[in-house]
């Protein structure tokens, strides 16, 4: 996604696939939500995007430190979503603050969701694996 195409959607108002966080208000738990929402519901050849570090109404407030929040994304979009989710940073300079922009591309691995699979393996509760979680899908199915 280009420059130009990340300002005009920051400017038009919020939609299915673009969504705004003031940095205070974006926590994990808010991120996780709509970034596994825009992988699940993004369709081919669109991109969603989270803007963080703006207002609801457009305004760039920005956020402190960028590289920061895009460890936490990354951790959140790789860690906590399962399957992890593709995303891609972009750091945004408007009217000199600096905004993050989160792009979520469509996503062939759908469903995702905010959190792994569990399984019993022993007296353990463990991580479903990749084929794992594959079974389990496959299995509702049946």
């Amino acid at each position: 996604m280009t420059r130009e195409e990340l300002l005009r959607r920051l400017k038009d108002k919020e939609d299915n696939f673009t969504e705004r966080k003031v940095e205070g208000r974006a926590n994990s738990a808010e991120m996780r939500r709509a970034i596994v929402a825009f992988a699940n519901s993004v369709p081919e050849g669109r991109s969603a995007v989270l803007f963080i570090g703006v207002a609801d109404d457009g305004t760039p407030m920005g956020v402190g430190n960028t590289e920061s929040i895009q460890k936490k994304i990354r951790d959140t979009a790789e860690r906590d979503c399962y399957p992890s989710v593709k995303h891609q940073c972009e750091v945004v300079n408007v009217d000199g603050k600096s905004v993050l922009a989160v792009v979520v591309p469509a996503s062939s691995d759908r469903p995702h969701f905010s959190g792994p699979a569990f399984v019993r393996r022993g007296a353990e509760s463990v991580v479903a694996s990749a084929e794992m979680y594959e079974e389990l899908i496959a299995s509702r199915n049946t």
